[in-house]
């Protein structure tokens, strides 16, 4: 079209004016003429629109690249007018596996095996280490203290590095869980968490006080003097274990018992102030830091029972909420016939295969041995906030009844109010400045005095009388 319209109209003929091609003045008027200039914009404007547009488009490919690669990519055009290539391929250059160099070369050949992508950072990244004690079945008299990086335990024990996450004291809000795998028994009881294997006992995080209190019970179990002993090496660690969780857990109950016993008799008592002298001694464990010695002598007796009864109750819901977990973790063992099968390791290491899935009557025992006294602790926790509970509705009947008590004195009190303000009355009617006849009286006074006493006896009396009707005295 632009062809033929330039054959009809050669060049010389058009000029540029403001952005249009202009015709001769003697074809411009013709509707032919028209048409082809109204045709040849439109193709004009097109262009301009597809050029703009891949201008545009280039940008946005060359600002993507400099916010995600740190470079502007070489871009091309082609000549079919498509879209705009780069060079070369970033993202394949940057993903590229870094390897590692220097000391963390071997660390990171035992932990990338079959995982190409674990070696990614670990030149740059130390590798996490866990202090431990190490306990061997042949010479269970010693301990050895050392660092044990994870990824090398992992990979010694043919463990998932998830597994080891319970055992790390960086991971503090864990659940107690007991996992049964193939090589060892990953276990986080409480404070103890160990990694019980056939000939050795790993415990983590020795530096704690009751991990340290545990290594003689733990050494007296495992050093026996019987050569054929009833249980296998990791059984009896494994019963260690659980004697210590559950001793820890029924000290702390006995600890606050005797304080708890105190506060709930005094508060249970009619006089609550010579019983708290009694009480104090004993509910010392059940303090809070609220109720310090300094400004006990300006706190009612009763406000200071019920703050270290707070203290105790929370106390209380905290020993039950850590025995609930320790029991769910027992019951998801004895529910699962593998994991308890899986537990012989010992077998494992002679034989080189497990035992059946119905052959674990030692450690089915074991666990229901010890999930039998979590039992008792918790019915026995739930029967103390029980009575904890029954203690607090009981003090919050007596506050209710002298609050109604309270709540009586204040209506007679404002009955008599009322009565007296009906007598003023009267009075501020005669207190105005006009003459009456009773200034020259000489029983006014006492008449009308004598009156006004009557009518306050009177409303007073009828308003008792009313709030006894409607049983609110």
């Amino acid at each position: 079209m632009f062809l033929r319209l330039h054959q009809r109209w050669p060049w010389r003929n058009y000029g540029p004016w403001r952005g249009r091609w202009l015709l001769p003045a003697r074809d411009a008027g013709t509707p032919a003429c028209r048409k082809q200039v109204s045709v040849v914009e439109q193709s004009r404007q097109s262009v301009l629109d597809w050029r703009f547009n891949r201008l545009l488009q280039a940008g946005f490919y060359g600002l993507g690249s400099l916010l995600a690669y740190g470079r502007a990519p070489a871009v091309r055009w082609t000549s079919s007018g498509s879209v705009p290539q780069r060079e070369a391929p970033i993202i394949a250059k940057t993903l590229q596996p870094v390897q590692p160099t220097g000391t963390t070369a071997d660390a990171g050949k035992s932990t990338s095996e079959g995982e190409p992508w674990a070696s990614l950072g670990s030149s740059s990244a130390p590798t996490a280490e866990l202090l431990a004690l190490e306990i061997r079945a042949e010479s269970p008299h010693a301990f050895i203290q050392r660092r044990l990086a994870k990824a090398l335990l992992a990979a010694r024990l043919r463990l998932p590095l998830r597994d080891l996450r319970v055992v790390d004291p960086a991971f503090r809000n864990e659940a107690p869980v007991v996992l049964a795998r193939q090589s060892a028994i990953v276990i986080h009881l409480e404070h103890i968490r160990a990694v019980v294997e056939a000939d050795r006992v790993t415990l983590f995080d020795p530096e704690q006080p009751a991990v340290e209190a545990f290594l003689p019970q733990l050494h007296a179990r495992l050093a026996l003097s019987s050569p054929r002993p009833a249980l296998p090496f990791e059984l009896r660690a494994l019963e260690s274990i659980l004697v210590d969780v559950c001793n820890s857990l029924m000290r702390e109950m006995r600890y606050l018992v005797p304080g708890i016993e105190s506060l709930l008799r005094a508060l249970s008592s009619d006089d609550v102030a010579g019983a708290t002298a009694s009480a104090a001694a004993a509910a010392d464990a059940s303090t809070t830091p609220n109720s310090t010695a300094g400004d006990a002598s300006s706190i009612p007796p009763d406000v200071i029972m019920l703050d270290r009864l707070l203290g105790a109750k929370n106390k209380l819901n905290e020993l039950q909420n850590r025995a609930t977990q320790l029991r769910n973790a027992l019951n998801e063992v004895l529910l699962s016939d593998e994991d308890m099968s899986e537990m012989y390791l010992s077998t494992k290491a002679e034989s080189g295969h497990r035992r059946r899935v119905d052959q674990h009557e030692e450690v089915e025992m074991m666990f229901e041995n010890y999930l039998k006294q979590i039992d008792s602790l918790v019915s026995e926790i739930a029967s103390r906030t029980q009575a904890i509970q029954s203690t607090e509705d009981f003090v919050q009947i007596k506050l209710d009844a002298l609050r109604n008590r309270i709540l009586r004195l204040d209506l007679v009190l404002k009955l008599g109010s009322v009565s007296l303000s009906s007598g003023a009355l009267v009075a501020a009617i005669f207190g105005m400045n006009l003459h009456s006849t009773l200034e020259e009286s000489q029983l006014a006074f006492l008449s009308v005095t004598g009156g006004l006493v009557g009518i306050s006896g009177l409303v007073f009396l009828g308003g008792a009388a009313y709030c006894r009707y409607k049983r609110l005295l």
